[in-house]
């Protein structure tokens, strides 16, 4: 079995070139001149897993139940501070919803405005797959895919959307990889890992996500 390894070993003309690539100047959440919407109020929709219609074999599917449980729990870490946050229960979900039915953004919106809310936050889990293997040396390394949008209600006005999707990689085979892998200690992380740094990184691009 094929197995992939990291090796901390970084050569001082790489680790300067790609330290300098990471320092260059970025646009920031706050660089726009867009009027903010007032967002007093929101509610953060039930993780959703995407295709689970389609079937998965067992393993797959405990790991998408898994992966959503962690995604709660990192989203209730995020959002801790904001005042007006709150997470819903897929019975809560259901109540609100009533004989409603439509796509998933339709449905957000209407149980945003059903509960009264300014804004509604959907998250969807296309891939969860764990790391086989060690911090060290993999036989298969950690994948995570997912999406979020936030909406306005009233409006209907998408406020923000973000897509992620990584597979770690070896550090050699990208080497503009190293500012990642750097804060990762040059190890193969967890499957949680990657989806926090995947929520850090996109939260940051959202002016009303953004810490």
């Amino acid at each position: 079995m094929k197995r992939f390894f990291f090796f901390p070993v970084v050569l001082l003309l790489f680790a300067t070139m790609i330290t300098l690539a990471s320092c260059s100047s970025k646009n920031k959440p706050g660089a726009s001149t867009d009027k903010l919407l007032p967002i007093n109020s929101l509610i953060v929709m039930p993780v959703a897993i995407d295709n689970i219609d389609h079937g998965h074999d067992y393993s797959t599917t405990r790991q998408l139940d898994a992966g959503s449980q962690i995604i709660t729990g990192i989203l209730q870490n995020k959002l801790a501070e904001r005042k007006g946050t709150t997470f819903l229960s897929a019975s809560q979900k259901e109540a609100l919803m009533g004989n409603f039915a439509g796509s998933a953004q339709a449905v957000a919106l209407h149980v945003g405005s059903q509960a009264g809310a300014d804004a509604v936050l959907i998250t969807t889990l296309n891939r969860y797959q764990d790391r086989e293997g060690r911090d060290r040396s993999v036989s298969h390394p950690a994948s995570v895919a997912f999406q979020y949008q936030l909406l306005h209600v009233k409006s209907g006005r998408n406020l923000c959307f973000g897509k992620f999707d990584e597979t770690q990689q070896p550090l050699f085979a990208n080497l503009f990889s190293f500012s990642k892998a750097y804060k990762r200690g040059f190890k193969w992380v967890s499957a949680e890992r990657i989806t926090k740094d995947g929520f850090d990184e996109k939260f940051e691009d959202c002016l009303y996500l953004a810490e």
